[in-house]
């Protein structure tokens, strides 16, 4: 199997949605508004075939500000770090990292804004596994000013081991 097609295998096994029902949030009348809250995710290691266990904390962070012309600009933000373990018995620590800025959402859906950003995650292994990155997109959903979903959209863009 070509390394293309594992990376299709194990991303149909690894979606990360998150809803509103677990979120403390926090949100204010000036566009401005910052959720946190713990996530519990599975993402493959293309390098050993392992999958990773993870469990953190996201952050998301979304914002507007009014343009000149009437319209509206975006930014949202998503930071997550976290631990876990592999089904070899491997440790791994993670961050993960998206920003965009949008003078639309990339889609709506009833009276959901979706985002959708390119994200930047890396594994670091607490051991002898091979440390690895991935890149894909992600999309962030918002309503009423309020992100309430997070999903990573699949499959993966990118994936580099590091040994």
């Amino acid at each position: 199997m070509n390394r293309a097609s594992k990376l299709v295998t194990w991303a149909a096994a690894s979606l990360l949605v998150v809803s509103s029902s677990v979120i403390a949030s926090s949100a204010r009348a000036d566009g401005n508004a910052r959720i946190e809250f713990p996530v519990n995710v599975f993402f493959p290691n293309p390098c050993n075939n392992e999958n990773v266990n993870l469990q953190g904390a996201s952050d998301v962070m979304y914002h507007t500000n009014p343009t000149g012309n009437g319209g509206t600009h975006y930014g949202v933000h998503v930071r997550f770090k976290g631990n876990g373990s592999g089904n070899q018995g491997n440790d791994y620590n993670v961050t993960l990292m998206a920003n965009g800025e949008f003078d639309a959402p990339s889609s709506t859906i009833g009276t959901t804004l979706h985002f959708q950003m390119t994200y930047h995650a890396e594994f670091i292994s607490k051991g002898k596994a091979p440390n690895f990155s991935l890149e894909g997109v992600i999309d962030v959903g918002v309503d009423n000013g309020q992100p309430t979903t997070i999903v990573i959209v699949l499959p993966f863009v990118n994936a580099v081991c590091k040994g």
